[in-house]
Order: C-alpha cells, then sequence, then structure tokens
C-alpha cells in the first residue's frame, strides 16, 4: 500500500510540472505578441493635419470707443438767502425744471421795508443839511472876497459843505443797500435747470452767514457726461481733431448725438491707469438726467486693422490667441481684439499682413503641429461698417 501511494504522488507531481511548464509558454506568447503587432509607426505619432486659412490682409476701420460714462450737470448753484429772515413762502415744485430768474423763496419783506424808509428819511435828512451849508457858502463867499468877513469864518464853511457832501453820499449809499437788501427777500434762481429739494421749510429762520443753502440748481442742458479711458486711448483722443460721439441707452438707443469732449485731465490716475475724459451733449428734452450712467461710442479717425472670423479666435486666461499657419507648422500667436464686426473679431495688435489664420480643427492643434493649408475666401457679406 504504502509504495503504491508514493507512485500515485509522484505521477501527480509530474502532471503538475507539466501544466506550469505550459503556462509559461502561454504568458511568453502573450507578452511577445505586442512587440511585434502593436507598436506604432513613426508615420502615425506626428499626423499631418489638414486645415482652411483666411489671409490677414489690413483694412481701414474707424477707431471706435466703447465705455460707460456718468452724466452730470454743466452747472450745479447751491442757492443761498443773502438776508437773514424768516422764511414766509416756497414758490417751486421740488425737483421741477425753473427759469433763470424765477422766484423760488419769499423772506419776510417787513424788516427790510422799515430799513428802506429810514435810509429815505436819511437821504432826505442829508439833503437838506447840505443844500443848507452850500447856501451858506455862497452867502460868505462875495463876502470874503471883499473881506467882510473873516477868512477862518469862510474855510468853515467850505468844510461844513464838503462834509454835509460826504454824509448826503453816504446815506444814499445806505440807500441802495436797504433797496438791495430788500430785493433779497424774493430768492430767485441764478441759473435755469432742475431743482433740488428744499433743505429748510417754511417758517425757519434763515440765516445769509449759513452754510446750509436753500436748495440747489442743477442745468442739465447742455448735460457733460465723465468717463476714463486708458493712457494710449487718451493721447489718441487728443490728437484727433474731429470726434464723432455717441450716447445710447443699456438698450442701444440712441439717446443723444453730436457730443464734443469739453476736457481731458493732465493726470493718469496711478492706481487704475486711466484718463479722466469728460463729453458735453445737447440736451434741450433732457432726454438725460445728471447722475445717469449711459454706454458713449467715440469715433476718433480711423485705423488700420485686420478682420477674421470669430471661431477663428481662442479665448483663454491669458487673452485672446489665433492659431497661424508658419511653414508648414501652427503658431498660437496673441492677439489684441477691438470689437465684433458681424461674424468678425477686429484685430488690433498681434497680426501682420499675409499671416495665414487657421479657421477651423482648431481642436486638433498643438503648437508646432505640422498641417496643410487651403485658402478660405472671407464672406464678403461681412463687410466692414462705418
Amino acid at each position: 500500500m504504502k509504495h503504491n501511494k508514493r507512485g500515485h504522488i509522484r505521477k501527480l507531481s509530474s502532471i503538475s510540472l507539466v501544466v506550469a511548464a505550459g503556462l509559461l509558454i502561454n504568458i511568453a506568447g502573450c507578452t511577445k505578441a505586442p512587440d511585434e503587432s502593436s507598436a506604432p509607426s513613426s508615420a502615425g505619432l506626428n499626423p499631418t493635419i489638414s486645415v482652411g486659412v483666411e489671409i490677414a490682409k489690413p483694412v481701414e476701420h474707424p477707431f471706435v470707443l466703447d465705455v460707460v460714462g456718468q452724466a452730470e450737470g454743466s452747472r450745479v448753484v447751491q442757492v443761498k438767502a443773502r438776508v437773514s429772515g424768516l422764511l414766509e413762502q416756497q414758490l417751486f415744485s421740488e425737483g421741477e425744471i425753473v427759469a433763470a430768474g424765477k422766484p423760488l423763496f419769499l423772506i419776510d419783506r417787513v424788516p427790510f421795508e422799515l430799513a428802506l424808509k429810514h435810509a429815505k428819511a436819511d437821504v432826505l435828512q442829508r439833503q437838506n443839511l447840505f443844500e443848507q451849508s452850500l447856501r451858506e457858502v455862497n452867502r460868505l463867499k462875495p463876502l470874503a472876497e471883499k473881506k467882510a468877513v473873516s477868512k477862518r469864518e469862510y474855510d468853515d464853511a467850505l468844510s461844513a459843505e464838503k462834509v454835509a457832501k460826504a454824509a448826503l453820499d453816504s446815506a444814499k449809499v445806505s440807500l441802495e443797500e436797504a433797496e438791495l437788501n430788500l430785493s433779497y427777500t424774493t430768492v430767485t434762481s441764478p441759473i435755469s435747470g432742475f431743482t433740488d429739494r428744499a433743505y429748510f421749510s417754511v417758517g425757519n429762520l434763515v440765516n445769509s452767514n449759513s452754510e446750509t443753502a436753500l436748495t440747489s440748481i442743477t442745468q442739465a442742458d447742455p448735460i457733460w457726461v465723465r468717463f476714463s479711458v486708458s493712457e494710449s486711448e487718451a493721447h489718441r483722443l487728443k490728437a484727433t481733431q474731429s470726434t464723432n460721439i455717441q450716447l445710447v441707452s443699456a438698450d442701444g438707443n440712441e439717446l443723444l448725438k453730436g457730443g464734443r469732449l469739453n476736457f481731458s485731465s493732465s493726470e493718469v490716475d496711478p492706481q487704475l491707469g486711466t484718463v479722466q475724459i469728460r463729453a458735453e451733449f445737447s440736451n434741450p428734452e433732457h432726454k438725460v438726467m445728471p447722475g445717469q450712467f449711459a454706454k458713449l461710442r467715440v469715433e476718433a479717425g480711423k485705423s488700420i486693422v485686420f478682420k477674421v472670423p470669430q471661431v477663428a479666435v481662442v479665448q483663454t486666461e491669458q487673452g485672446n490667441m489665433l492659431w497661424i499657419a508658419r511653414e508648414h507648422k501652427a503658431t498660437i500667436v496673441p492677439v489684441e481684439t477691438a470689437e465684433w464686426n458681424g461674424s468678425d473679431w477686429i484685430v488690433a495688435k498681434g497680426l501682420q499682413e499675409g499671416d495665414a489664420v487657421i479657421v477651423d480643427n482648431l481642436m486638433k492643434l498643438s503648437p508646432d503641429a505640422a498641417v496643410t493649408t487651403t485658402v478660405v475666401e472671407s464672406d464678403p457679406t461681412s463687410s466692414l461698417s462705418n
């Protein structure tokens, strides 16, 4: 029995060795096959990509700036009391448009009417005293010539006449001042424009020395619009002899046209690198209110640019890019785009005349990828608009 068991064990061991050897041969065969059959050809690593290109051609295009600005009154005047007194009436509705010279407030007139009567009486008194001194001089003059009176008496009469004349002149000035103060009790609008709210209610005592105004008037015709541009754009605007400026609403409708630049700051904002510019528009219908935000479209001459299809522009975190075919290789270059024009981008910087701009198969491209190009003609309907 023992002999049979040992023989059986030897037989199983021999079978196991044969099976293991077979597995090793199969594994070796499997690992060898990929080395022989799946190795890619050198031609398949960098296949040539067929792309369509448009040849960059310079064109003349209006230099246009689209910026957001804020309107402000061309004149803002604080209306203050010029005499002190009790505020009796308010003669305007807050927020309404008033003409220059329109009465806005009435201040109690009684004290100033009394002051005017006193000034008139004083003038009358001084006038009589002056006439009296003048008669005295006329009486003494022939007597002094005959030496019938002393020279000193005549000189005193002349001095009294001059003093009376000065007192009369002073009284007349006081009369004019009293008349002026009485007129100041009617507070009028110094300019035409929109009224603000009244800062004092009727019944308050107002003071001519107060720093607080009664109200304010903002002139909105013409209207000013302040905006900011880059330093280079500001230089171009200054150098351009004529500009065409329009003001449009948020939905693109024209609000005002025919604007002109009336101010350009001589300083650059050190934090933003921008320059303050101001435009002036005629605003007779008051379509634009002070404080309103609006979009300005500023045309300042013409510039040489390129147009490329929108699909050709690659937008990245570093800015807009274009794929260019150079020496049968794809090269990506940064560009400065200005605006859309139909189905095209206007490219201001970064392109050169004759550059082959790749317009399709952009997803397959990588730097220095081999390409074959086919020139694609641009759509003639997407011409530049002036």
